[in-house]
């Protein structure tokens, strides 16, 4: 597979993925195009069978490659502002109910410990399977699924704690 084919294909998947982590939209593109970058560098020399775990990887390490530049924590504010520019296309009745659910879960998630919060979005947002992930985060298939267990815990707690307050 080209690098252009790689691209056309994953580049929307890397960028939710980034975006989920960084929670900034141009820091997210900046990571892709990074994450590309060492694509295309590494890709001759790579003996690859997985493509998909394997750009999660390289897109994880450049996010963790960035956050240790940068040693800075990136605001909600970000999130608001994109969310109203996105869903401004729809009456406001639509956007309540699209996205107020999404948007509290994807807050409660960035509550959770990283590693807790790294195996949730790779598995139940971006659907990797339990293997891809281990191979994305490099834990052992044990460890990732008890990270995952913990971290979807971690989020019932969480869901439960608001369902109370809101009743």
């Amino acid at each position: 597979m080209e690098i252009d084919d790689i691209y056309k294909y994953y580049m929307y998947d890397l960028y939710r993925y980034l975006f989920s982590l960084s929670k900034n939209h141009h820091t997210a593109e900046d990571l892709v195009q990074e994450t590309f970058y060492r694509t295309y560098l590494s890709l001759p020399e790579q003996n690859i069978t997985n493509i998909k775990a394997w750009l999660f990887k390289v897109a994880y390490h450049t996010f963790i490659d960035d956050t240790r530049k940068n040693k800075k924590q990136i605001p909600n504010e970000e999130i608001e502002r994109l969310k109203d520019k996105e869903s401004s296309a729809w009456t406001p009745e639509e956007q309540t109910l699209q996205n107020e659910g999404f948007q509290q879960l994807i807050e409660m998630i960035h509550q959770l410990r990283p590693k807790h919060q790294h195996a949730v979005i790779l598995c139940d947002l971006h659907e990797l399977t339990y293997e891809e992930g281990a191979q994305i985060m490099e834990l052992n298939i044990n460890s990732f699924k008890s990270n995952l267990y913990r971290g979807r815990q971690a989020l019932m707690n969480k869901l439960n704690e608001r369902r109370d307050q809101d009743e």
